[in-house]
């Protein structure tokens, strides 16, 4: 349950009247019980002196009594009207004596108690005063309280004559009475009452308070004989001041109680009182009005600045929480501006880096993504035909991993920065331009500002000059996919992939740009669906090994074979190595295919050592193999598994698979050799730093591409290259076969150059593993397999078509790129 109003304002106003309240009453209070305590003080002051003036006076009465007591008690006529029995005389004297002492009562017994009179007030009655009993009778009067029968309570002295003998004894009294208090004068407003005690109890014989004799009592009895329940009533507040008298033992004990009403003297601080009220009324009005007008300086201020905060809140930047205040509040709204400034600038710098690229300076992934979206709907909405057509181009830099791995990432970064800036200088104003991650770049191109075609001439001109980078010159050239709207898609994901298809196919082709063609989809697709089945291929009958000799030709050959793979496929047939080699290197597969073809061809070369033959087996892995740090550990599992001595495995990598990451495939191959594997370079020649990789890695064979094999006949340059390369490779320990044999004249002259090794068409194509082991059985154990004089028969030549020249796919350098050494030539 909510106490306070929401509002601060009412709050502060509210909470400072009730502290005003409070104050206030609490001063009213002090103020009333000061006024209350002089009306105390001065009422037992006045009741002191009343109480004093009536003692003295009680005290004058009660030595007249006794005077008048003892002067008749010796008087000579009482006593001889006393001796003879003349109660008249007696009478006579008792009225006389008792109007000259001004007495209310005078009573007279005969020593022998024989006669008894009692003069009250005029009245005559022939019996004692009871007081003249109840006192001894001594030689000096004795004073004492008595009631008479009417309950009024006298103060009588009592004297006895005097002589040796008993004589008689004569009481004179003074009623305690109104009659007394009016003639003592007692003070205007004071209470007078009476009390006598009557075992327990007291009982008021007479009061001037009033007809409510029971709350009389009820004080009186409070006051003369308090209990428990009386002292609880004395803990209420005091309504009147009070005193008492206490009057000689008679009969009873008896007090006289004075008592004076409090209100009486309070009347007179009322007017102070009530001035003070006034005073607090006025004050409060005015404390009111004025914590108003303090709450609302507050508040207003804070009111301000919720709305600025609000309007921040909503997004508007340009709300401000600046007040002209010095106090606090002020400081709170420089705070809260400064705040403020800090959170736009944070905002701007977090919408920076949210939607441009760090590096370039250009957009983002994502500022592209809405831009597009953007340039899409306003295109589809648009009814202008200008308006309504766009293109997007996707550009990839070509080359730019070779520049990473060989110049480092701190060079390709400069080369990224300075290809944007180009591009921002060729397309100046109003095309968007991306950078999408990594080396790939992406442009809206509106019709209003030209064609794509103009577009990419424009960026191909911007790229003309080279990049010089520490000291070294990078050529840099783009593939660029283009796919216009509407005709290549009508959504932002269509237009992109369809632009990545036609770079994609840019680069196959080796041109600079390429339009998207529904075409390339179809391609794509059945490039797609066979990496699909080649991963069902692996568990399937369809991947198959073939063998191809390598023929010694030194005078102690060892017989060797590069393995190559093969798949038939069960509804294409024959699947050429280029159609899914590239596949599986580029999404990663290849290194399951390298496991499956390592473990198969790792047991075949350990059946055939238990069968007595020794074949030293060669395999092909790709650049993905080299990178991965846990080859030779599973090479070494599987050679210890099959028992194969590591000498008889050797792993063949291109130089171009080499500079992809140069320092992680030295690292993996020094691995391999220190198993014991043989390592060969294939391809020798074609790649890039020849001499370089051959300083740094731990190789044992030197394998010379074909294209100098082929040409070595006619061109002297090839053969030259052939020499070179042979002298090279034993000048360095390291064996040398050629590859792509097939005449018998490149036979002879690389037998005089000293070649160590051939493989080619001359000798065999890539053979099942059971035309393999039927060539090896044709001599004896050992020994070098026959070299076929004859045409092959039919099943050979089944095969060799099987494994017919391979495919040289060529870079857009235009040299020749190695071929898929895994599946075969």
């Amino acid at each position: 349950m909510r106490l306070l109003p929401r509002g601060i304002r009412l709050r502060i106003t509210l909470c400072l009247l009730a502290l005003l309240v409070v104050v206030q009453v609490g001063a009213f209070m002090v103020i009333r019980h000061l006024g209350s305590q002089a009306g105390f003080e001065r009422t037992d002051r006045q009741l002191e002196t009343v109480r004093d003036s009536v003692e003295a006076a009680l005290s004058a009465r009660q030595a007249s009594l006794v005077r008048a007591a003892g002067a008749l008690a010796a008087s000579p006529a009482l006593r001889e009207a006393a001796r003879t029995g003349n109660a008249r005389r007696v009478q006579a004297l008792l009225q006389t004596e008792g109007a000259r002492a001004h007495a209310d009562l005078v009573g007279f017994v005969s020593a022998d108690g024989n006669l008894a009179l009692t003069v009250t007030r005029g009245a005559i009655a022939n019996k004692a005063f009871p007081g003249s009993l109840a006192l001894s009778a001594r030689d000096r009067p004795v004073v004492g309280t008595f009631a008479d029968a009417a309950g009024v309570p006298h103060l009588i002295a009592v004297a006895r004559a005097p002589g040796n003998s008993p004589g008689h004894r004569i009481a004179v009294g003074l009623a305690l009475d109104e009659r007394l208090a009016a003639s003592l004068g007692w003070a205007h407003g004071i209470e007078v009452s009476v009390a006598t005690r009557e075992r327990q109890d007291w009982r008021i014989a007479w009061t001037t308070g009033g007809d409510d004799l029971e709350a009389v009592t009820e004080a009186v009895t409070a006051a003369l004989a308090p209990g428990l329940g009386d002292v609880l009533q004395l803990l209420r507040p005091r309504t009147h001041g009070l005193q008492q008298i206490e009057l000689p033992p008679g009969d009873s004990k008896s007090a006289i109680v004075l008592r004076q009403p409090i209100g009486e003297l309070e009347r007179s601080v009322e007017p102070l009182q009530t001035a003070f009220a006034l005073v607090t009324g006025g004050g409060m009005l005015v404390f009111m009005i004025g914590s108003a007008l303090i709450s609302a300086s507050i508040t207003r201020p804070i009111r301000e600045l919720a709305a600025a905060a609000h309007r921040v809140r909503s997004g508007d930047g340009k709300a401000s929480f600046t007040l002209s205040r010095r106090d606090e509040i002020g400081e709170l709204a420089a705070s809260l501006e400064h705040m403020r400034q800090g959170m736009t600038a944070r905002e701007q710098e977090v919408s920076r880096l949210a939607y441009s690229d760090t590096l370039t300076g250009l957009a983002n992934r994502a500022c592209f993504a809405a831009t597009l979206e953007r340039t899409v709907a306003d295109a589809s909405a648009s009814r202008d035909a200008g308006d309504a057509h766009f293109a997007v181009l996707l550009m990839d830099l070509d080359r730019f991993k070779w520049v990473n791995d060989t110049l480092g990432h701190e060079c390709g970064d400069q080369v990224l920065a300075q290809v944007a800036d180009r591009l921002r200088d060729a397309l100046p104003g109003a095309p968007t331009i991306a950078r999408l991650g990594g080396d790939e770049f992406a442009i809206v191109v509106r019709s209003a500002e030209g064609r794509a075609d103009d577009i990419v001439a424009r960026i191909s001109r911007g790229l003309e000059s080279p990049i010089t980078l520490a000291g070294q010159t990078v050529d840099v050239s783009a593939s660029i996919g283009i796919a216009h709207f509407p005709e290549h898609g009508r959504t932002p994901s269509e237009l992109m992939r369809h632009a990545d298809v036609a770079m994609y196919a840019a680069k196959r082709q080796g041109v600079p740009s390429s339009v998207y063609d529904p075409g390339f989809d179809t391609s794509r697709e059945h490039h797609l669906s066979l990496l699909s089945e080649l991963r069902n291929a692996l568990d399937r009958p369809e991947l198959r090994l073939l063998y191809q000799p390598k023929i010694s030709l030194r005078e102690a050959p060892v017989v060797a074979a590069e393995v190559l793979m093969r798949w038939e496929h069960p509804t294409r047939g024959l699947v050429t190595p280029d159609d899914f080699i590239p596949f599986a290197e580029k999404t990663g597969f290849i290194r399951e295919m390298t496991q499956w073809l390592l473990q198969r061809a790792i047991r075949q070369a350990a059946v055939w050592r238990r069968q007595g033959r020794e074949v030293e087996l060669s395999i092909n892995i790709s650049a993905r193999d080299l990178i991965d740090q846990q080859l030779p550990q599973r090479i070494a599992s599987l050679l210890t598994l099959e028992s194969l001595p590591p000498r008889l495995l050797c792993l063949e990598v291109t130089e171009s698979a080499l500079i992809e990451d140069p320092d992680r495939a030295a690292d993996t191959l020094q691995a391999v050799r220190k198993l014991g594997v043989q390592v060969a370079v294939d391809d020798y020649g074609s790649g890039f730093s020849s001499l370089t990789y051959l300083k740094r890695l731990s190789v044992t064979e030197l394998k010379i591409d074909k294209s100098f094999v082929a040409g070595m006949t006619s061109n002297a340059h090839d053969s030259a290259i052939v020499r070179s390369t042979i002298e090279l490779g034993h000048s360095l320990g390291l064996s040398v076969t050629a590859e792509g044999v097939e005449t018998e004249d490149q036979l002879t002259l690389l037998e005089q150059m000293g070649c160590d090794k051939v493989q080619g068409f001359l000798f065999s194509p890539g053979v099942s593993r059971e035309r393999f082991e039927a060539t090896m059985t044709s001599g004896p154990a050992g020994a070098t397999p026959a070299l076929p004089t004859a045409p092959f028969e039919a099943a050979a030549l089944a095969e060799a078509v099987h494994d017919a020249p391979a495919i040289e796919r060529r870079s857009g350098h235009g040299r020749p790129a190695r071929r898929a050494r895994m599946s075969g030539r």
